[in-house]
């Protein structure tokens, strides 16, 4: 992602419909000094950045060109389409996972229990990872690192030979949830790639 502060100041302010000199009266500066900002002719100081934010109703990390999210994490509980919602990004991972774990959570029941097993098991699997990468210490696992993974794969494969247990939500999520949909298309190319790849091998 190559945005920098100058697109952002420009953009925001175009998206509000107003002029440089309306902007620059409310950050406190010039129309002449905001144009370079806008520019890329000068940079600007901190004071500066934290008003235009809170003007412009954004994070610095959006400002800075750091985050898609203007409004940070509040931004993946959004009802609406987000731009990158059609990114195989970790943002549309998180987004999916919460989504669809406040439907089945507010469902309770199994649904919710279901929820809350698998969703354990995933987590569990990133420690796992991060074992591997050294960031967690293999002592950590009661069960032993090599049993854990073999056990862990044999929990997963219940929980879904439990399909069928599980409670039907009574609304159901709509065409307009793009990262579902990204989730889905972009796990199912990983999915058959890697399986190809091992027929391949094996051919």
């Amino acid at each position: 992602m190559n945005v920098n502060i100058a697109s952002r100041l420009s953009s925001l302010r175009k998206e509000k419909d107003i002029s440089q000199k309306e902007a620059a009266s409310v950050l406190g500066v010039s129309q002449a000094l905001l144009s370079h900002y806008e520019k890329g002719i000068r940079e600007c100081g901190m004071d500066f950045i934290v008003k235009a934010c809170r003007y412009y109703d954004v994070t610095a990390d959006y400002m800075l060109g750091m985050s898609q999210n203007r409004h940070g994490f509040n931004d993946i509980y959004s009802q609406s389409e987000l731009p990158t919602d059609r990114d195989a990004s970790v943002q549309t991972l998180y987004r999916t996972v919460l989504m669809i774990g406040n439907k089945m959570s507010e469902a309770g029941g199994s649904t919710a229990k279901r929820f809350y097993r698998s969703l354990m098991i995933a987590a569990y699997r990133m420690v796992l990872l991060a074992s591997d990468a050294g960031l967690v210490d293999d002592n950590l696992f009661s069960l032993g690192r090599e049993n854990s993974e073999i056990l862990l794969a044999c929990i997963s494969d219940k929980l879904t030979r439990k399909r069928a247990e599980c409670e039907k939500c009574e609304e159901r999520f709509g065409e307009e949830q793009v990262y579902i949909h990204t989730v889905v298309k972009e796990t199912e190319k990983y999915i058959e790639g890697t399986v190809s790849k091992g027929f391949k091998k094996q051919g």
